[in-house]
């Protein structure tokens, strides 16, 4: 198909596009199966949450519906004494809304808006993770629709692996 557009303001001075086109197909309903199979603006590039898996308290289903409140999520992590940490982030997003504590203190919230989830958030942990015993809490909010939390720690400490947690059962 071939298109153009043409404007006109208050005054009749028109201004024209240069001619466009796009392709169809499918035309006919038979034509029309698929199978999702998922979007990625980069087809090689991996996901933020890799290895990450949703979770929620099991209440009801919280693929489709969980009861309306606060729910908490904590993990604990052990850091090594004799090495420095380079770089840590966590990757993270609730359905709907969460509040974000680090060993104790807030490190970050979302946006306050319903369905947040759609903004996936980036903190530095690195100025607030320690040697030896570290908590991630979160405290989340569900609006009484689907429910769910996300969320992925990369901790790089000189010398040595990455360690990585992921919300997982």
């Amino acid at each position: 198909c071939h298109w153009k557009v043409r404007v006109w303001d208050q005054d009749g001075e028109t201004a024209e596009s240069a001619p466009a086109f796009w392709e169809m197909g499918l035309l006919q309903q038979a034509d029309w199966q698929a199978q999702w199979i998922g979007y990625t603006t980069n087809a090689t590039a991996k996901s933020p949450f890799e290895g990450a898996r949703w979770i929620w308290f099991p209440e009801g289903n919280p693929a489709a519906s969980a009861p309306k409140g606060e729910r908490f999520f904590r993990r604990v992590m052990d850091l090594p004494a004799d090495v420095g940490i380079q770089r840590a982030t966590l990757t993270l997003t609730v359905d709907d809304q969460f509040t974000l504590y680090v060993n104790g203190a807030e490190a970050g919230k979302s946006s306050g808006q319903t369905d947040a989830w759609k903004e996936m958030k980036t903190f530095d942990l690195k100025p607030r993770l320690r040697a030896g015993r570290n908590v991630i809490a979160v405290k989340a909010f569900n609006n009484a629709s689907a429910a769910g939390l996300l969320a992925k720690l990369e901790v790089e400490c000189g010398p040595g692996p990455q360690t990585t947690l992921v919300s997982d059962k």
